[in-house]
């Protein structure tokens, strides 16, 4: 039902924001790795949603990547997992991530997550390895695979986040050069060593 948001970015609290558009403030919740990437408040944002409506509520649920929604969608899939749930275990693991726990079947990593259990560590790992298949990617919206490398992630964030492409690689190229170590491959500190260029 609705596909993104963009507008003013008027709250930003860990477990949700709040962007105002058309003179309406939508609370959204979203996961660390979106949370991390986002301007400061003031700013202009667009966020990839998804809708889920209750009984008695509806809830958006707000990412910066087309990765991090297929994510959550698929974890939503499985048996047990709701979208509180899926929120976390994508905060605490993040797409990439929860890629290698699956395709490597690491349930210990899972089972870090606050609220999976062994059993729903098992049954994520197991459903998700059927779901994406043995190379443990995550599939896109027309089944491609979206997982890509850090600095193409890093764009697509800055990208969501309202950067022209052009603007937004040549920013995450020189962040990338001048990260240290392992900071290279780390998506949310590319993106925010490319906010700062």
């Amino acid at each position: 039902m609705y596909e993104s948001l963009h507008g003013r970015l008027t709250r930003k609290e860990p477990a949700f924001v709040v962007v105002t558009a058309g003179g309406i403030g939508y609370r959204v919740l979203v996961p660390l790795s979106t949370f991390e990437v986002l301007p400061r408040t003031g700013q202009d944002a667009e966020l990839l949603l998804h809708l889920v409506v209750r009984e008695d509520e509806w809830r958006l649920f707000g990412f910066a990547t087309d990765d991090e929604r297929e994510a959550f969608r698929t974890l939503l899939r499985v048996a047990g997992v709701g979208p509180v749930l899926a929120l976390a275990i994508l905060g605490g693991l993040g797409p990439g991530e929860l890629a290698r726990v699956v395709r490597e079947g690491d349930i210990k990593a899972l089972t870090k997550v606050k609220g999976v259990g062994r059993k729903t560590a098992e049954r994520i790992a197991v459903e998700l390895k059927d779901a994406w298949g043995e190379r443990g990617s995550i599939p896109g919206p027309g089944g491609a695979a979206l997982v890509e490398g850090p600095q193409a992630q890093a764009v697509r964030a800055l990208e969501a986040l309202g950067h022209a492409p052009d603007e937004a690689r040549r920013r995450v190229d020189k962040a990338a050069q001048s990260a240290k170590g392992d900071a290279a491959d780390d998506v949310a500190a590319l993106v925010r060593a490319a906010l700062r260029m």
